[in-house]
């Protein structure tokens, strides 16, 4: 009893697969704008689905072809900003040409130079400025015990002028006090 009743809630293969002849018929109607005359005339409609899959297979390669043409486009036009965006930095460039041109000519003498840098000789220079460093301190030290001793030494000559001098002045006037006694006598 079971079975009988599943069987008539269920519909039949049958009637199912003419349902959906029925519908592609319909359907092929509507877009063909075919009579029913007309659709018997054609091919099935599934031969006509295999032809229209090879003939999307057949243009595959010509899609991907076009979608990778397409990809690299965009990158290209993301490589190249607004014209705007080039333009200014165009104009960047071309205002400092002077500076650019100085500093390539510098990195030229800087590199026709380093083989000299690079030599032996020169190699032992950050060991050799430390001992320069002390050499240099030491020489501004003596620098300003000299500057003091001068300072000194003219402070003594100044002495010993005042000195000489009066000596003179005494002298001067020892001749002019003997010169003046012997006047009189």
């Amino acid at each position: 009893m079971t079975a009988v009743a599943e069987s008539s809630d269920t519909p039949n293969i049958s009637e199912s697969i003419a349902v959906l002849e029925k519908r592609i018929t319909d359907l092929e109607i509507k877009v063909h704008n075919q009579t029913q005359r007309e659709l018997g005339k054609s091919k099935p409609i599934s031969d006509q689905i295999l032809l229209i899959n090879k003939l999307l297979n057949s243009k595959v390669p010509a899609i991907e072809k076009t979608n990778e043409t397409i990809d690299k486009l965009i990158k290209v036009s993301n490589m190249y900003p607004d014209n705007q965006y080039v333009d200014d930095k165009i104009n960047i460039i071309l205002s400092s040409e002077n500076q650019i041109r100085e500093l390539v000519e510098l990195c030229a003498q800087i590199k026709s130079k380093q083989n000299v840098i690079d030599d032996e000789k020169y190699k032992n220079v950050p060991e050799y400025s430390k001992t320069l460093n002390k050499l240099t301190e030491d020489q501004v030290c003596m620098f300003h015990e000299i500057k003091k001793q001068s300072a000194d030494v003219a402070e003594l000559m100044d002495k010993y002028t005042d000195i000489i001098q009066k000596i003179n002045e005494s002298l001067l006037a020892f001749h002019n006090t003997i010169d003046f006694i012997k006047a009189k006598e």
